[in-house]
């Protein structure tokens, strides 16, 4: 694997993982009783707030090109105001475990999308990262529970709209990188994504306890630790990936986060089938990386849509 492909890998990986906390954060604010829609609110006026020494620093941050901005407010739409609704909507209707499945099929619609817009090689190495990464991201967020019985069809549709919006990001980031800073694209795409959070949300009506110091520094460590850090860190390993469809299948490292902390945490136990499922996933980590190798002969950079 060549060094821009590991540097791309490690960054992703570790973005997984990152994600991985949001859970721990969801924990922390239930005392304060605040729905769903308003802790995604929240985390992303975080990242956005504290990105702002940086970016009045370095006031060239400000600028986007055209293709950047497009890729800004396309990010911000589908990565944080459609997933986080559809995603949502999932959780209600299905419970945690058989929403976050549905979501890691994103790497099917990755690999589809970048097929078409950046002539990627789909080759049986990377068929099977796809279909190991699902499993073992099934077995890791059931831990084996398999009941289906009364589904939602609603919530089904709803489970793979948050995979497709998940898995624009890797797209978009491998594009608006060739051109723009991941800084700028970073911040512009949590400006976007409050912009629409904010009519989801509605924080106008909602109860914050502005005066609790600890609510606000959860606040910050979740906008930090689970918006700002991975956020930056995807479109950062994106610009170096040679193949934007692994990006989700790097990230579900997320859910080995997840189950560890989990386990370590709030004492959440960790069964075979969950073991089983985190060997998958590193599996399904280590096959795409022999994938990437095996297509060198594939060009080096993406094709830009026309």
């Amino acid at each position: 694997m060549k060094n821009n492909d590991g540097r791309a890998a490690i960054c992703i990986i570790i973005t997984g993982c990152l994600w991985g906390t949001t859970g721990i954060f969801s924990y922390l604010f239930e005392p304060y009783g605040i729905p769903a829609e308003m802790k995604a609110f929240m985390r992303v006026l975080a990242a956005a707030v504290l990105m702002l020494p940086l970016m009045l620093r370095r006031r060239g941050l400000f600028r986007l090109t055209k293709r950047g901005l497009v890729v800004a407010v396309i990010q911000g739409i589908m990565t944080q105001t459609v997933f986080e609704s559809a995603y949502f909507a999932a959780i209600g209707e299905l419970g945690m475990s058989t929403a976050v499945v549905l979501l890691y099929t994103s790497p099917i619609y990755a690999t589809i999308m970048s097929r078409i817009l950046f002539r990627e090689q789909v080759t049986w190495r990377k068929i099977a990262a796809i279909i190991i990464t699902i499993i073992g991201c099934a077995f890791t967020a059931t831990g084996g529970d398999f009941n289906v019985s009364g589904l939602s069809l609603y919530g089904i549709g709803m489970g793979l709209i948050s995979g497709f919006c998940f898995s624009t990001l890797s797209i978009t980031s491998a594009y608006g990188t060739k051109t723009d800073d991941s800084v700028s694209l970073t911040f512009y795409t949590f400006v976007f994504g409050l912009v629409g959070l904010t009519f989801l949300a509605r924080p106008w009506s909602a109860q914050v306890p502005a005066s609790d110091m600890k609510y606000w520094l959860i606040t910050a460590a979740c906008g930090l630790f689970s918006g700002l850090l991975p956020y930056f860190l995807f479109s950062t390993g994106s610009k170096y990936l040679k193949n934007p469809s692994m990006g989700p299948i790097y990230s579900s490292a997320e859910n080995i986060a997840a189950a560890a902390f989990g386990v370590m945490l709030f004492g959440e136990s960790m069964n075979a089938w969950k073991v089983c499922g985190i060997a998958m996933i590193i599996a399904a980590v280590v096959i795409g990386n022999i994938s990437q190798t095996s297509t060198d002969s594939a060009p080096s950079s993406p094709t830009s849509p026309q």
